[in-house]
């Protein structure tokens, strides 16, 4: 929601990055691995085996390319985006009970689409 608070501040936050930079990448991967540990710390007592070991895939495949991004030629600004990034996202995942999910991603998805066009 491109009035809230949160989303505002995320904009400043952002305002001098780049189009697909090493911040926006980490807040985007920090956001998804939050969900999918939200999901796994909250899953129902029924939930099928399959389901779980879905999810538990996915949070594995994030890790890895969260590891992979410490190779990269930009390794020390997505780190220490990484390592902010709860402090950055913090209005959001108050806002959603610690789960913000896709508002947060569809966010940073527009911010970065808004970049590419100036």
């Amino acid at each position: 929601m491109k009035d809230s608070h949160e989303r505002q501040q995320l904009e400043e936050a952002l305002k001098d990055e780049p189009v697909g930079s090493p911040k926006i990448q980490a807040l985007a991967e920090y956001c998804m691995l939050k969900e999918v540990e939200y999901r796994l710390d909250h899953r129902p007592a029924d939930i099928e085996e399959f389901e779980l070991l879905e999810m538990q895939i996915k949070k594995v495949i994030i890790e890895c390319a969260i590891e992979q991004r410490k190779f990269s030629k930009d390794a020390y600004a997505y780190s220490e985006a990484f390592a902010n990034a709860g402090v950055t996202l913090a209005p959001y995942f108050e806002k959603y009970n610690g789960n913000p999910g896709q508002v947060l991603l569809d966010d940073l998805r527009e911010i970065n689409r808004g970049k590419s066009r100036k």
